[in-house]
């Protein structure tokens, strides 16, 4: 399950012309060490979008578990961050 994508021709980035998936504030959004966007998660749809892509490949192809990426970053503002950034 990913904390973060990549901002490449057919990725969420921007996905209906603003930031949808990824934080509107350009501080948050993207992952200073690794340029990539982070998920808001604290917008209710894409909390149900990654639960419900964990919840599919969980059903689908019936995985004995999921690895959870940069978890720290989902869970800590200031993750790999300096002062004031």
């Amino acid at each position: 399950m990913p904390a973060r994508f990549f901002e490449t021709s057919g990725s969420l980035a921007a996905y209906d012309g603003g930031p949808l998936f990824e934080h509107s504030d350009p501080q948050r959004a993207r992952h200073p060490r690794w340029g990539t966007l982070e998920y808001d998660l604290g917008r209710r749809e894409v909390a149900n979008y990654v639960l419900d892509s964990a919840l599919y490949w969980l059903d689908r192809f019936h995985v004995d578990g999921l690895r959870v990426d940069a978890l720290p970053a989902m869970l800590y503002l200031d993750y790999d961050r300096g002062p004031g950034e």
